[in-house]
Order: structure tokens, then sequence, then C-alpha cells
């Protein structure tokens, strides 16, 4: 027996396809996983876009607008805050696909969203007292929305009111930073010879920041280096054994800067800073190593995946500890959440620094301590 199609069609498909981009990526998700989600056939996706790509753009579109009505109207930047807040905590995607699945939009609708994001990053910064139209208000916005963005990026999950008033809570602490802003520095360049491998090694990561992993070839891995694409094989089994060296050398990188933060801390907050400014310093350092550490997971063989999310839970659990011993009151959940928004501050700096000028790394960290030291529940969203 048939049915009418429901009026909301559309908007079913939208939901469902951004769900899925955002938990499986846009290379891993086809046509027929979203028409499964929606219980319709590929023919009825069809019916209202011609292609995945087209789903992905009105999916980024859809919440675009939805960020967009928000922030149009509000009164002061508590309010703002508030809406946003509440967006972003009942919609877990805004943030991953805007940030990570959008490098999938043809050029047309990429530029549209650049522009997009550009514009309600200054209708943030217009809501801050003293801040209309500057470097720095801009700077200020985007670690806003970052923060505010951050429950896209993980699944640590608290009672919708809970979590609100924290993303609340930080967005307003961030508000009341004054970052310095300046050029991001260059990366260092290598002094000494390196190996056949590491050569290699090096060359796969920087492929796979700037292309995405799935759009790279072995072939190309070994033009880039001046050998034959089956000499690589001599070094790694295959293009997933160079994806899963590197994210295995970028979360031993971050472990060991964390074990050397904490030798000789003497308190919590200064354990906290060190921590944070290990993170910062390794963002800058290697920003294509970082980049596929929050970007290409998602291709790994699923084992491998869950291997080296477990390494990211751990050195998460080890922020939120310290988090802990700064406000005892906090609980194990809020701390990781907490965390997490930290995290989403300093990566989003990192992409932003690629196309202009960044926050300066003391003021990062100072950001990131007032975070993951604030009391609960000081921050007036009235403010």
């Amino acid at each position: 027996m048939g049915g009418a199609r429901p009026r909301d069609r559309r908007e079913q498909i939208l939901g469902a396809a951004a769900v899925l981009f955002q938990r499986d990526g846009f290379d891993r998700v086809s046509v027929v996983d979203v028409a499964a989600a929606v219980g319709v056939t590929s023919r009825a996706i069809y019916r209202h876009f011609p292609s995945k790509h087209a789903v992905l753009a009105a999916a980024v579109s859809d919440r675009m607008t939805r960020l967009e009505a928000l922030v149009a109207d509000a009164q002061s930047p508590g309010q703002l805050i508030d809406r946003v807040a509440e967006l972003m905590v009942d919609t877990r995607d805004l943030g991953v696909l805007v940030q990570r699945e959008a490098r999938h939009l043809d050029p047309g609708p990429r530029a549209e969203l650049d522009d997009r994001m550009a514009g309600v990053v200054r209708q943030v910064a217009r809501s801050l007292p003293g801040r209309r139209r500057t470097a720095v208000g801009n700077e200020v916005a985007a670690e806003m929305l970052a923060v505010l963005a951050s429950p896209s990026w993980h699944g640590v999950t608290l009672p919708p009111s809970l979590a609100r008033a924290l993303l609340r809570d930080m967005a307003m602490a961030i508000a009341r930073t004054e970052p310095t802003v300046r050029s991001r520095p260059p990366v260092a360049t290598r002094s000494s010879p390196a190996s056949r491998r590491e050569v290699i090694l090096g060359a796969a990561i920087g492929l796979f920041a700037a292309r995405g992993y799935a759009a790279v070839r072995m072939e190309d891995v070994g033009a880039s280096v001046g050998i034959a694409g089956p000499s690589i094989y001599e070094h790694f089994a295959g293009k997933a054994d160079l994806l899963m060296t590197a994210l295995t050398r970028g979360a031993e990188w971050l472990q060991l800067g964390m074990a050397r933060a904490l030798d000789g801390a003497v308190t919590a907050e200064h354990a906290l800073a060190a921590v944070a400014r290990s993170y910062v310093e390794f963002a800058d350092a290697r920003p294509d190593l970082m980049g596929l550490l929050l970007t290409e997971m998602i291709h790994l063989p699923d084992e491998q995946r869950h291997v080296l999310r477990r390494v990211q839970a751990g050195y998460v659990e080890e922020w939120a500890r310290l988090v802990r011993s700064a406000q005892p009151r906090r609980s194990p959940v809020e701390a990781r959440f907490i965390v997490h928004g930290v995290i989403a501050v300093v990566n989003d700096r990192l992409r932003r620094g690629a196309d202009g000028p960044v926050a300066d790394a003391d003021s990062v960290v100072d950001v990131a301590v007032r975070l993951m030291t604030m009391p609960a529940g000081v921050e007036e969203a009235s403010a």
C-alpha cells in the first residue's frame, strides 16, 4: 500500500544525511545509506536532489540558515549565546558539517558558505560591547562560536539544560577575554636528512591534509617524492597504513607533550596551563598532522579507528582529571565536556590560522585555563 508523500520529506532527508555525514564522513556515506535512514528508496532521494554533493550542500545550508536566524536579531550577547547553545545541543552536527565536511562542497557553495560563516562571526562580534568591526572582536566571536559548536565533535552527553549552561558559561568567559592577534609563524623545516620512510610519510601527511585521504592515491605520494608508487610498499603496507602511522605518531606526540607538561607542575592550574600550551604548540608546529587527527581518522578501518579513539579518550580524561583537581565540584562528565570545548577553541584557531591572523599562543592558553577553572554558574547570561 502506498500513501501520500510527507510534506517534510526533504527535511527528513537533510536531517538523516546530516547525522550520517557527521558520524561517518561524506566519503563513507552513500545515497543508499541516506535513503535507508529515511526509510525510502534512492529514487526518492533523487526526486529532491540531483546528487550526494547536492544533499551535502543543502544540509550545510539548512544548518547555516538556522544559525543565521538565531544571531540576526539577538538583543544582547547573553541572548545570542543562549540561542546558539540551544541549537548546538539539540543539533549536534553543525560544527562538523561546516568545519570538516564542507571541504567536499563544490567551489561555488564552499565560497558561499565561507561568506555566510564570516557574516555570522561579524554579527556575533557586533554584539560585543566595545569590539564592533575589529580584528579582536572577530577573533573573540570565532572562539565563542567554536566552543558553542564543540558538542558536534564529541559524544559526551549531559542533561540538555546543563549542557546549555556549560556552553553559555564558556562562551561568556571567552567574551570577556582580550586576545592579542598575530600572524602565524613559519613552520619549522627539517634541519637534517630524513630516511626514505620519513620522506614518504611526510609527503603523505601533506597530501592527505591538502586533498583529503580519499582523494590521494599511492601513486600521488610516490610522485611527490620522486619514486614509483609501488616502491612505497617497501615501507608501508598500503594507504591505510600510511594514515595509521601518521595518526599514531600525532597521538603519541600529544601524549608526550602532556607528560612533559605535567613534569614538575606544582598546582592543578599550573598543570592545566602547561598541558594547554603543549597542545597549542603542537598545533602550531605541525598543522598538517593536527589536521589529519581532526578530519581523517574516519577513514581508518574500524579496529584501528577504535584503537586511536581509546587513546584520544585517555588523553581527554587526563585533562578532565586536572579540571576536577582545580574545580572539585565538577563531575567527571562535566569536566570532559569542558575539555572538549577548550580543544575545539584551539582547533578552530588552527583552521582559521591558515587564512589570516590568529590569537597569540599566550592568549589561547589564558582562555583555556579560564574555561577549565571557571566555577559553575558564575557567568550571567544577561551580561
